[in-house]
């Protein structure tokens, strides 16, 4: 008798851990959803407007907070968009004082991807 306990006991247990493998790769499946949504929003939206360069770092990162924020990181959702929001207002500022953005521009992005590289590399 106490076979069967321990057999339909682990059965059980086996089919609580299939269910939750699925519903954990559900989730993973619902995350690039929704960044996925938000950047095809996005890339409509630039399309209507005409808006290619900058505004696809606006996209690319509202797609990533999205993407941060359904994961629950909400600092780095935040410090994600901000830093793509920061590229375009600089743009824009460096256009409004009449400084040429793109050697500048060239020169901040290119920082901007090592410094990323390094603190991906230093985890």
């Amino acid at each position: 008798m106490n076979e069967i306990t321990t057999g339909e006991r682990s059965r059980y247990e086996e089919r609580a851990a299939r269910r939750q493998m699925r519903r954990t790769r559900r989730a993973e499946r619902l995350g690039g959803s929704i960044a996925g949504g938000v950047f095809l929003i996005g890339l409509g939206m630039l399309a209507l407007t005409g808006w290619w360069w900058p505004g696809i770092m606006l996209v690319v990162g509202l797609a990533g907070a999205a993407e941060l924020a359904r994961q629950g990181h909400m600092d780095a959702a935040l410090s994600t968009f901000a830093l793509c929001a920061a590229i375009p207002l600089g743009i824009a500022l460096l256009s409004a004082i009449h400084i040429p953005w793109l050697p500048l521009g060239a020169f901040v992005l290119i920082a901007l991807g090592l410094l990323a590289l390094a603190r991906a590399s230093s985890r």
